[in-house]
């Protein structure tokens, strides 16, 4: 079969006619295989699409407050029902909209996640003391569902977790995932390896592995060496930072606190 036939041509075509459909075949199909598989907006399309710090703080005495790029929490005093409602109708307000809201009649919490434009958010209203605690944190619009052995083991849209799994296995998932988030763009932040358990009970390693492109920060997470009476796990979610901070090279054991106001 000759190349054009190939390409779905039965007429017979100049050699360089040839030559240029091929060289055009060529690159479609490299730019093809180099597009990114994880989307990762930019902090500019993130302000343009859902900046948080446009959330009107309510009235009432406040501890604790972090507005951010993509989060944003404080204590306050007043209604838990109001603060929720102010809140859900700002985030109405910025062009998202409620897709769950969890009330159970006997707890005075307010659960719910809020979608616009592939961007999940969710956000609580939380009683503690004589305060309440407010949040609202994006996570963001990166599909966990496309990374390798994490996609079958959904726990919610942002965080997809693996159970029951030995020390190798655990390791092998984690260094293909990580290998996986180099080739789709991402930047390896650092890794911290926490020691947890005594002599009795068993003592077992969490290895957290951050991930960042753009301003989609992605945790592996892992652990090993767990009580025999034990699985080991691993577990992979994503969120949004709101700043790009430049990590100092002497930096041996970084770590995030993946929460409102990353």
């Amino acid at each position: 079969m000759s190349l054009a036939t190939s390409f779905g041509f039965t007429k017979s075509l100049p050699q360089s006619s040839l030559c240029l459909l091929f060289l055009s075949a060529l690159f479609a199909t490299t730019a093809a295989a180099e597009k990114p598989i994880l989307e990762a907006p930019t902090f500019e399309e993130v302000a343009k699409a859902i900046d948080l710090r446009k959330i009107k703080l309510p009235k009432g005495e406040k501890e604790n407050v972090h507005r951010e790029l993509a989060g944003v929490s404080f204590d306050v005093t007043g209604d838990g029902d109001e603060l929720w409602k102010d809140l859900e109708k700002q985030l109405v307000a910025l062009g998202c909209k409620p897709s769950i809201v969890r009330k159970d009649p006997n707890d005075p919490d307010t659960f719910g996640r809020f979608e616009k434009d592939s961007y999940l958010l969710y956000g609580s209203v939380a009683k503690h003391g004589d305060r309440w605690s407010v949040s609202i944190s994006n996570y963001g619009k990166t599909d966990l569902s496309h990374m390798p052995h994490f996609g079958s083991a959904k726990t919610d849209e942002r965080q997809h977790s693996l159970w029951d799994k030995d020390d190798q296995s655990i390791k092998s998932i984690l260094d293909e995932a990580k290998a996986f988030l180099v080739t789709d763009g991402f930047t390896h932040l650092g890794t911290t390896h926490k020691d947890y358990g005594d002599k009795e009970s068993g003592r077992f390693v969490v290895t957290e592995i951050y991930m960042q492109k753009n301003a989609s920060l992605v945790r592996l997470t892992g652990n090993s060496s767990m009580p025999p009476d034990k699985k080991a796990y691993a577990s992979v979610e994503t969120r949004l930072l709101s700043v790009d901070l430049p990590i100092p090279p002497n930096v041996e054991n970084i770590d995030y606190l993946v929460g409102a106001g990353t």
